[in-house]
């Protein structure tokens, strides 16, 4: 999972901001509330994966509050990294990634924590904490496949996997969504790659193409490859998800959240926990605002698929677009 983090997220140097590993127990403040009084702010990311800075960037750019960055690294003793945040007594912790939002989750009680980039975040059951609330990192799966439909207006099978013994809520729920459009997801359980090419291998002449869905048990570099390979194989489109580095890989196109974007929603909805009074509940967990639609024209052609010219105004890139 790692390798594949670091395969879709924007690189962002460690300069833009001045960050110490929270053993160092002392909050380090990044910036200053422009007014006395106004909320205090813990942002907490993993230093080693350089993509959350950007987040953080934009969050703190848009919000005014005193803000205090900690970085979990290795070496980090969570015991003293939760002294130093309940010293610095935050009215909201922000935790971008699954590290800093699972010691959250084991450490923090009694504060709102916001959270952004986690993959598949009902899988660590954090809609179930009443003090958590968050951006999901996934596109409604209805979303992603009307824009699916719009560039394969015949669509109406699609093959998903998912990992045996660890069923995939939101794979079930896109089941239900996409069942509006006239599109039938088929689910199937997996445990090895060669049941893969055994599922595809029967279904391919019924079959439209196949999702590769977000999964955490399944979502890997080697796994996309392989089902690259493998409905290259059979003429097959792969629809991705997460990230348009899948589309510039080789799936045919991709629905990616706008990074760009997560750390502006964060904060606007950071004001509205702080300054409203909406319970966590009544707020509820947020889909990303914005959404990137690429194409690789180049897939395109080899699977001889058109790309409809009504549908070019609302794809975001094209990729390898024919010379004119």
């Amino acid at each position: 999972m790692r390798n594949l983090i670091k395969l879709f997220f924007y690189p962002c140097l460690l300069l833009l901001f001045n960050i110490s590993c929270a053993h160092s127990i002392k909050p380090l403040k990044v910036k200053l509330a422009t007014q006395a009084g106004n909320p205090k702010i813990a942002i907490v990311l993993n230093k080693s994966h350089s993509f959350t800075l950007y987040a953080a960037q934009q969050f703190s750019s848009q919000i005014d509050a005193t803000i205090a960055t900690y970085a979990i690294c290795n070496s980090t003793n969570e015991t003293a990294l939760t002294k130093a945040i309940n010293q610095y007594q935050p009215d909201l912790i922000f935790t971008i990634g699954v590290e800093p939002t699972l010691w959250a989750k084991q450490y923090i009680n009694n504060t709102t924590v916001l959270f952004a980039m986690v993959l598949d975040y009902k899988s660590y059951d954090l809609d179930n904490y009443p003090n958590f609330i968050g951006i999901s990192v996934e596109t409604p799966p209805l979303t992603e496949f009307i824009k699916f439909k719009m560039m394969l207006p015949s669509l109406a099978k699609v093959l998903t996997f998912y990992q045996q013994n660890h069923p995939n809520s939101s794979i079930i729920e896109a089941k239900k969504q996409v069942e509006s459009l006239g599109i039938e997801i088929i689910p199937v359980a997996i445990s090895n790659q060669d049941q893969i090419s055994l599922t595809i291998d029967k279904y391919a002449h019924e079959i439209h193409g196949v999702w590769f869905a977000n999964d955490k048990f399944i979502m890997n570099t080697e796994m996309f490859y392989f089902l690259q390979r493998l409905t290259f194989k059979y003429k097959l489109p792969l629809f991705t998800s997460l990230s348009d580095k899948f589309a510039r890989a080789g799936a045919l196109m991709s629905v990616s959240i706008d990074l760009h974007q997560i750390g502006n929603q964060a904060a606007a909805l950071a004001r509205v926990i702080l300054e409203s009074n909406k319970s966590l509940k009544e707020i509820g967990m947020q889909p990303p605002i914005s959404t990137n639609l690429v194409v690789n024209q180049a897939i395109a052609n080899k699977l001889n698929i058109t790309i409809p010219n009504e549908i070019v105004p609302f794809i975001n890139e094209i990729i390898n677009p024919p010379n004119h």
